[in-house]
């Protein structure tokens, strides 16, 4: 259907569904009070604003992951030294423990 026929049939009038501007940052502030004062304006959208706040999440975002990549990957390092040491310890047990038997005192063997 024709826009202009479904505008008249439903009696809405002349409807502009959107409207892409450029506007001076001095000039905005006044542009917004004026806007408040139309009464069929349903919203207003800055492309700047909106680009700022999809950077402000995306950040947001990443530092969270990255927050748990750094905390992830620290418990793996924690846990792979731990068992090296444990392994190392267990393979020299027998020679420490010779080595007490000789008379070497703890101190010495550590």
């Amino acid at each position: 259907m024709d826009m202009e026929a479904l505008n008249r049939i439903s009696g809405d009038g002349r409807v502009v569904s959107g409207l892409h501007i450029l506007v001076d940052a001095p000039s905005r502030t006044r542009l917004l009070a004026k806007l408040k004062e139309i009464p069929n304006v349903a919203a207003v959208l800055f492309r700047q604003a909106a680009i700022d706040t999809f950077y402000k999440t995306m950040g947001e975002t990443i530092f969270i992951f990255a927050g748990f990549f750094v905390a992830f990957s620290m418990t793996l390092s924690v846990g792979v030294t731990y068992n090296s040491i444990r392994i190392a310890l267990s393979e020299r047990a027998r020679e420490l423990a010779t080595l007490r038997v000789l008379g070497f005192s703890r101190w010495e063997i550590s």
